[in-house]
């Protein structure tokens, strides 16, 4: 019963995370047609990244660690593994990659330059960024459900 809760627990968290993360993307996309309210937008997304994404990502991977220490499954199964191994590329991108860009996008909205090259270009590589992670989200997504023999 514990096991099944836990599941149920990872796959919300998973759902929660991802489902706001690309509601992101949405928010994002329509603050760059009005520039004026791109301070607010940025602040909007730092929110719902801070006090969702975030925990519910903390979450999953919570949950998740204890799903295989519990479960049939071992860390070094291929799938588990890859799993990981994307979850802390993903989680590495956040603080080195992205978070400087999306500050650097927030100082120039604060400045009234989202309207510039330079912030077009910002929300480029940020969008860029965000797909990216989202790929990799969507790939271990896929190795939970198939559970595929990637080797041995």
């Amino acid at each position: 019963m514990i096991y099944l809760a836990l599941l149920w627990v990872h796959i919300v968290g998973g759902v929660v995370a991802l489902g706001s993360y690309v509601a992101c993307f949405v928010v994002l996309n329509r603050g760059v047609r009005d520039p004026a309210s791109l301070p607010h937008t940025l602040s909007t997304v730092q929110a719902i990244g801070n006090q969702i994404v975030t925990p519910a990502y903390a979450v999953t991977a919570a949950s998740g660690a204890l799903l295989v220490w519990w479960g049939p499954w071992s860390f070094t199964t291929p799938w588990v593994f890859a799993s990981i191994v994307l979850f802390v590329a993903v989680a590495a991108v956040g603080p080195r990659i992205y978070v400087p860009l999306r500050t650097r996008q927030t100082e120039l909205a604060a400045k009234g330059s989202g309207n510039t090259d330079d912030y077009r270009a910002l929300h480029w590589r940020a969008h860029m960024v965000r797909a990216v992670v989202t790929g990799a989200v969507l790939a271990i997504l896929w190795l939970m459900v198939v559970k595929p023999v990637l080797w041995g």
